[in-house]
């Protein structure tokens, strides 16, 4: 008998309803319901507009069950990571989840680092410390006095909760805990040693619960409210990386992965953690993902970049808009400039093209004056960021891969791809865009036993989405190899 699955995966951009229906041997995904996502900003803070989302899901859900009735079989939920909501202790919301890229002040930080210092912080966590990490924001609050640490009585991520208003349940999914640096990497729980550091007591901190595991079944009151019956709310894979990760048919030994979106995250999957001093210094993670692996990875600005110049250039985020500055970007010039798109001046700038041509003048670079200029010089910075990463990726683990695997919405863009591939002079295999919500639905199948593991879930996507393959030019590669190194002479210089 068909089943058929609702994935709610909210991104920063929108947040979209998807159902996968799988017959036993072939699924495929439809689109139910979108909306438009986005922090706003209240005075210097930014805030993600958390009761928009949740009526976005219910309304979703409503639209999915009236199309597919009584063969939905369950809900999982996966967004962003980091961010979090604090619940008092009748269950009230406590404020919208803030939404930060690194504004905590450095001296907090440092205040930190005093009481836990850095190395062991990374040696507890496997994280690398990054100021828009959890443990970070809630040290911020505690130095302010934030005076709904005081009240707060329960802890959740995003994702998780979302899955507490659908279900009553309070839990912490595992790879969304593993962003947090709260969570002890070989013990895959909450690391009371860390906890002390946030200002809320351990009690705060619920269950870490692994994906796949069916949290409860829709609330009376949601039920009530929608007309539906007691379908099962999963805890997938609810960090959207680790469910997009869960997507990529090719992992081995042999591939590596770039979840291309607004966010750019290129790694491998692993056993085991690998917490040394390289690892730490080149600023890889390990966090958590299906079946007790490990996501070993990098986390980059990727098309974030280009999402801030299209609404500076006020053109939108639509597909002809996106098709538009991709033709430009083919015509212009190549190799004009090359940006380190890391750069913390790209976080939160006015304008992102200002932010892109006050790099290209710091290193001494020709200005990029014009949209498909802009747009080329980010691509192509992509492109050698990922080169970049793939060798120190490479040194981390010993081996080097011999094939990239981008999945998610970044790999529509076919000029990055074949720039991508031309820069690490390896075959990229793109597909499928839909990374997050397979993933989110193959978790919900192993977890209502429609299928054994993450092996068979691989091997169904695999059969199910085609893929595209793009190879290196091989008549260019001598250039690129020039402009590699180049790159990394001017991105020194940006400082």
């Amino acid at each position: 008998m068909k089943k058929s699955f609702i994935a709610m995966d909210l991104g920063g951009s929108s947040v979209r309803c998807m159902i996968g229906r799988f017959d036993g041997k072939h699924l495929s995904i439809y689109p139910s319901k979108r909306m438009a996502n986005g922090p706003i900003q209240a005075l210097s803070r930014h805030y993600w507009p958390i009761l928009e989302i949740l009526k976005g899901c219910k309304d979703g859900i409503k639209a999915s069950y009236d199309r597919e009735g009584e063969e939905l079989a369950s809900i999982g939920v996966d967004g962003w990571g980091v961010c979090f909501g604090l619940i008092d202790k009748l269950g009230g919301l406590l404020g919208n989840p803030q939404y930060e890229r690194g504004s905590q002040r450095a001296d907090i930080l440092e205040s930190i680092f005093k009481k836990t210092p850095r190395e062991r912080i990374f040696e507890i966590t496997g994280i690398r410390v990054q100021r828009l990490n959890t443990l970070y924001q809630l040290a911020e609050m505690a130095f302010r006095k934030d005076p709904t640490l005081a009240i707060a009585h329960q802890f959740l991520m995003v994702p998780d909760l979302i899955n507490y208003w659908l279900t009553g349940r309070t839990a912490v999914e595992y790879t969304n805990a593993s962003t947090t640096h709260l969570l002890d990497v070989n013990k895959r729980t909450w690391a009371p040693e860390l906890l002390g550091l946030t200002g809320l007591p351990a009690s705060a901190f619920p269950e870490v619960v692994e994906a796949g595991q069916v949290l409860d079944v829709l609330h009376d009151s949601v039920r009530a409210e929608l007309g539906l019956p007691a379908i099962p709310v999963v805890a997938t894979a609810s960090h959207d990386t680790a469910a997009a990760v869960a997507a990529v048919s090719a992992v081995s030994q042999k591939t590596a992965y770039l979840i291309s979106g607004t966010w750019g995250l290129l790694g491998v999957e692993i056993n085991s953690p690998i917490i040394n001093s390289v690892v730490s210094s080149y600023g890889f993670v390990n966090q958590g993902g299906v079946e007790r692996t490990i996501r070993l990875l990098h986390n980059s600005l990727n098309m974030w970049l280009l999402q801030q110049c299209h609404d500076a250039w006020g053109l939108g985020q639509g597909d002809q808009a996106w098709e538009k500055t991709v033709a430009l970007a083919e015509h212009a010039e190549a190799f004009q400039a090359f940006i380190d798109v890391d750069h913390p001046s790209l976080l939160l700038p006015p304008k992102m093209p200002d932010a892109v041509r006050a790099l290209c003048l710091a290193s001494g670079q020709r200005l990029p004056i014009h949209h498909g200029d802009v747009t080329r010089v980010i691509l192509e910075s992509l492109a050698m960021k990922s080169r970049f990463l793939l060798d120190q990726l490479s040194e981390c683990v010993g081996w080097r891969p011999e094939v990239l695997h981008i999945v998610g919405g970044g790999g529509r863009n076919k000029m990055l791809n074949q720039l991508i591939a031309n820069a690490i002079g390896l075959p990229v295999v793109v597909g499928p865009s839909e990374a997050s919500a397979i993933g989110n639905i193959i978790v919900q199948m192993i977890a209502m036993r429609e299928i054994k593991n993450l092996e068979e879930g691989r091997a169904i996507m695999q059969f199910s989405f085609p893929s595209e393959t793009y190879l290196p030019i091989e008549n260019e590669r001598d250039t690129w190899i020039e402009q590699y190194n180049r790159y990394l002479r001017l991105i020194n210089r940006q400082g």
